[in-house]
């Protein structure tokens, strides 16, 4: 895990996790998550539950001053220590936390309406977004929405069936700023047949939305995917160790040969703007 390696860094861990959906609704094809959860068996929890979790968090761990001792973890070196303090931050590990509109909002208002003051981030899809969630996410202590952008190509949204659309996209990029809500915005190079016109596509447009935080990084064809099974269909030889597959900043092209080492260059150095997170935040 990358926390592991950023041990130097840091040696605490200030982040509650919350699963409030399980599984996604969507087909993006180079994500695993419709092979480990049928699509049309998506379930959520009520907002009531997702509160209750929040108060039990902050109740019992955010203020108790307590400390967590996991320097004895076998995937530390003994020399160093893993202290889990008080929490500050609640992260909704779900695949998309704005799925439901309506259920979303009664979420947010809770928060405000119990006076929870719990600063938390998500991950989210910007046609899930519109102004009044951006403020609601804005007033009840939102840090970070993690928007999965991908390409600025329609072509490619379309072939790694995102059913998303750049208007979608830079819609609700324009809302959250509008609104002050800070995003992460990630994007992926190396899509099978995509060409040095789409990735220049993909350069601008991660220039114009302007985000707070990017995550810059190459395509890796996760075992599970719709688009690996695809690609060993068509003759590809994913012969990677299994390690290979989970570090995306490589400048390695795994199953594109169209992409100039140029432009590619000039792709990733996205991960040099200001606030850059290189796959972490």
């Amino acid at each position: 895990m990358f926390l592991f390696r950023m041990l130097d860094e840091k040696h605490t861990v200030d982040v509650s996790y919350i699963c409030s959906i399980r599984g996604c609704p969507y087909r993006c094809n180079y994500c695993a998550s419709p092979f480990h959860w049928k699509r049309d068996m998506t379930q959520y929890r009520s907002p009531e539950s997702v509160i209750s979790e929040m108060k039990y968090l902050k109740e019992n761990y955010w203020n108790t001053h307590k400390e967590f001792d996991y320097s004895a973890s076998a995937n530390i070196e003994s020399k160093r220590k893993l202290i889990i303090k008080d929490n500050t931050l609640v992260y909704f590990v779900d695949d998309v936390f704005t799925v439901k509109k309506d259920r979303v909002k009664k979420i947010l208002r809770m928060m405000l309406d119990q006076n929870l003051e719990m600063d938390w981030k998500c991950e989210a899809r910007t046609d899930h977004l519109d102004e009044e969630i951006c403020a609601l996410m804005a007033e009840s202590g939102c840090v970070r929405v993690k928007l999965g952008f991908e390409s600025g190509s329609e072509r490619i949204l379309r072939m790694i069936q995102k059913d998303e659309t750049i208007d979608d996209m830079r819609e609700g990029a324009k809302m959250l700023k509008e609104a002050g809500v800070p995003f992460t915005a990630y994007f992926m190079a190396g899509f099978p047949d995509e060409t040095d016109e789409d990735l220049k596509k993909t350069i601008n447009f991660a220039k114009e939305i302007k985000a707070d935080f990017y995550s810059i990084s190459v395509l890796a064809p996760y075992f599970g995917t719709k688009m690996y099974y695809d690609l060993m269909e068509n003759g590809y030889e994913l012969d990677k160790k299994p390690w290979e597959y989970f570090f995306h900043q490589t400048s390695e092209l795994m199953v594109n040969s169209n992409i100039s080492q140029k432009v590619l260059k000039e792709y990733l150095s996205l991960n040099e703007l200001n606030g850059s997170e290189k796959g972490y935040i």
